[in-house]
């Protein structure tokens, strides 16, 4: 390669050729497309996140609500009386106690109509 390069020998023709109206209808083509683009702009990073919290604490509350549910209804007949006197049977008296005087002055169960 040469070390000494000169503009001059060029001169100002270029090896390549452009339609007429080449560079105004490329503008007119970007701005179309810009303009287009804008009204598809992406969400904002706080909406996204806003977005994904929403949808997961909808998940939360409907997998906490089917779980709570078959949990209450799986096996109801398997509570009878006989179980429960069995287990206050296995308490101590103190707690015995407790337990009876806290359930007789339970407002919403002995409701006195006063």
């Amino acid at each position: 390669m040469k070390e000494q390069f000169s503009f001059e020998q060029v001169g100002k023709r270029t090896p390549y050729e452009v339609p007429e109206d080449f560079f105004s209808n490329m503008e007119k083509e970007v701005l179309a497309k810009a303009h287009a683009n804008e009204s598809r702009q992406k969400p904002s990073r706080f909406a996204r996140r806003t977005i994904f919290l929403a949808i997961a604490s909808v998940a939360a509350v409907l997998l906490l609500f089917f779980s709570v549910g078959s949990i209450h209804t799986s096996h109801p007949e398997e509570v009878k009386l006989s179980m429960v006197d069995k287990a206050f049977g296995n308490l101590d008296a103190a707690d015995q106690v407790y337990l009876l005087d806290v359930y007789q002055e339970d407002i919403f169960l002995n409701d006195n109509n006063q």
